[in-house]
């Protein structure tokens, strides 16, 4: 449950774009996809 705080900052940024119109640079949505990455390795079920 924990590692999907990882993603917060990302749904911030999102949410940031969409409402305010501000611009998501080449490296910030880089790193949205790592986190997004890294949380879905770390919830998945084996």
């Amino acid at each position: 449950m924990t590692s999907y705080f990882y993603l917060v900052p990302g749904v911030t940024a999102l949410m940031a774009w969409a409402m305010f119109g501000e611009t998501l640079g080449p490296v910030a949505i880089g790193g949205m996809a790592l986190a997004v990455l890294g949380v879905a390795l770390t919830t998945r079920r084996t």
